[in-house]
């Protein structure tokens, strides 16, 4: 076995060549595990990616960061730094090592691959990160700016490798915008956002009070002040300022370089202004907010990560709920309201991660994939991937399950992934496609199988689950009472319907899905009918179900179905003559996406069949 904590082995002076690279890997891990070579193996499936570019100055930071990540999940860290001087030999140095987890039962095993350029190298440095990635989680792009000649645009070569770019760009939010043309579907996240986290929810905390918050009607100028040595303007304070006229609902009338003109709600015209000051404290940020007819200002002060607040004479210290930390806010990734920045452009990458951009984004598409085990995984990669989008664009992530036995594989890979640890469940709400006419604990329930195997392990709170109650009689009471749970909870589409963020669906061996069966017309439905009873002849049993008028609302839906008994039933709903006769061919959102997951037995019958549908093969 490998030892703990200390690197199994470095390897300096490698070229920049991913087969070398990839080899001198595979020899550490083969050569520390002769007698688990298995092990080995699957610890390298398993690897996450964090990418990090920096310039040579900052090696220091860089460094800090990668311990921070590498010691809370398995991982493949591809560290940058790139020198003034062009002149300077690139190389790479590679290195692994295993650290024992808390319960000091399990290896933590991470590997590195340390890249030193010059400035003319980077426009190769892209290809061959992109062949280092590893295909266990979606990479983290982590950019330092910071200490980089301002030439140096590594947007056009690094901004398209994933999901999650993380850039410090204190000095140039511009950076946070991708080069025009290019990366339309994704966000960029700044560092500089998690600064001032600590000032907002202090600002925040100070208007929950509801004669505080009727302050705001008097509103009519707001001061930022930054601590700095010249009056150069920060990204924290284009940021802080971007999300106060946000939040406040100011409707901008004119902007300059250190100043915003806007009006209030209440119709008062409202000046920001923002300025760096070389007399105040390094780094220390002050809001200085002033009304109409009130003599003293409101100001919040942060030092460090301390908010003092003045009001009315008096002063009080807000402490922040949790820590903030840049380290931990790359760790995370986390698409929460605290960590997403105003000014996040986004954008859609170059390349397809793994063909995973394109199910999610395609308006019809499908993956497939091995087996059963391989599509679940697949499955709770996809779903933590739109659920982190969603919550940093809307805050809320209205997600519908699906019924029978399929479902439980794919809740063990979301309960396994380590991305539940970076999703702010609380903003999640779960809710069900259909239900059989029993209670909650009785084994058939579709609740009793996402609460056993999802809800529980993760700790979802009951507040945040909307199960349908299938033991009330009559049914269409039940179907009532659900339709006026969903229409309270979900945002309207444009057709004013709830609309799911994602639903997922399940197909049976007939083409019914949720409890949609061939033999129920529900053309006759009026479209504004949301949830409805179904009796099914075949099983003797009524159902409660969504109807196609919701499913089409969604954003998302991503059918899932596994195993040869589907073949023929996927078979028929690629066909033209069968879409207005199985419920499930008959899924089109309005103005959504739909995502099949399946694995090869399923689409065994589509061989050489021209779909209407764009295929990846996994």
């Amino acid at each position: 076995m490998a030892p703990t904590g200390s690197p199994i082995e470095v390897v300096p002076g490698l070229p920049l060549d991913a087969a070398v690279i990839e080899r001198e890997l595979a020899r550490i891990w083969r050569e520390s595990y002769q007698d688990s070579h298995e092990e080995a193996r699957n610890l390298k499936i398993t690897l996450s990616n964090l990418i990090i570019i920096a310039a040579d100055a900052r090696r220091g930071e860089a460094a800090a960061i990668i311990s921070y990540y590498a010691a809370r999940r398995p991982s493949r860290v591809i560290a940058i730094t790139i020198a003034d001087d062009a002149s300077s030999p690139a190389y790479a140095l590679v290195s692994a090592s295993c650290n024992l987890t808390d319960g000091m039962r399990d290896r933590l095993c991470w590997e590195q691959v340390t890249i030193e350029a010059g400035p003319d190298d980077i426009t190769k440095l892209a290809g061959l990160v992109r062949s280092l990635m590893t295909g266990g989680e979606i990479p983290i792009v982590l950019i330092d700016l910071y200490g980089l000649k301002r030439e140096i645009d590594l947007r056009p070569q690094f901004y398209g490798l994933s999901d999650f770019v993380f850039v410090d760009c204190r000095h140039d939010t511009s950076l946070l915008l991708p080069p025009p043309g290019q990366f339309k579907n994704r966000q960029v996240y700044s560092l500089q956002w998690v600064t001032i986290d600590p000032l907002r929810e202090a600002i925040r905390a100070f208007f929950d009070d509801p004669q505080r918050l009727a302050l705001l009607d008097h509103l009519d100028g707001i001061v930022l002040n930054y601590g700095a040595p010249h009056e150069h303007i920060t990204a924290e304070m284009q940021l802080l300022a971007g999300w106060l006229v946000s939040s406040l609902g100011l409707e901008v009338d004119t902007t300059g370089v250190h100043r915003i003109s806007a009006t209030g709600p209440s119709g008062l015209r409202v000046a920001v202004e923002w300025h760096g000051h070389k007399d105040q404290p390094p780094e220390s940020i002050s809001v200085s907010m002033h009304f109409q007819g009130v003599r003293e200002a409101l100001q919040f002060s942060m030092e460090g990560f301390r908010v003092m607040v003045l009001h009315g004479g008096q002063e009080t210290v807000f402490a922040p709920k949790k820590s903030f930390d840049a380290r931990a806010f790359v760790v995370e990734q986390s698409g929460k309201d605290r960590l997403r920045s105003s000014y996040g452009a986004s954008y859609r990458a170059a390349i397809s991660l793994h063909n995973l951009q394109r199910g999610i984004t395609g308006s019809r598409a499908m993956i497939v994939v091995p087996d059963p085990p391989k599509l679940a995984a697949v499955a709770a990669r996809l779903f933590y991937s739109l659920a982190l989008r969603r919550l940093a664009i809307a805050h809320r992530f209205f997600v519908a399950l699906a019924g029978g036995t399929t479902p439980k594989a794919v809740y063990k890979a979301m309960v396994e992934s380590p991305y539940a640890r970076a999703v702010d469940w609380e903003n999640v709400f779960f809710f069900f496609g259909d239900e059989r006419p029993v209670g909650p604990d009785h084994r058939d329930a579709n609740y009793k199988l996402a609460n056993d195997h999802l809800f529980q392990p993760l700790g979802i709170k009951p507040d945040n689950v909307f199960r349908i109650e299938g033991e009330l009689r009559p049914y269409r009471d039940i179907c009532r009472h659900y339709t006026d749970v969903i229409s309270h909870h979900l945002p309207r589409g444009r057709n004013n319907r709830p609309r799911f963020d994602l639903i997922f669906l399940g197909v049976g061996e007939d083409g019914h899905t949720a409890s949609l069966f061939p033999e129920f017309n529900s053309l006759r439905l009026n479209p504004d009918r949301i949830v409805i009873p179904v009796f099914v002849a075949k099983l003797d049993q009524h159902r409660i179900t969504f109807t196609l008028s919701l499913i089409n609302s969604a954003a998302h839906i991503f059918f899932i179905a596994s195993g040869e008994n589907k073949a023929e039933a996927l078979q028929k709903i690629f066909f033209p003559e069968h879409r207005k006769t199985l419920p499930a061919a008959r899924v089109n959102p309005e103005n959504g996406s739909i995502l099949w997951l399946v694995d090869r037995t399923a689409v065994s019958r589509l061989t050489g069949m021209t779909l209407p549908i764009e295929v990846s093969q996994w």
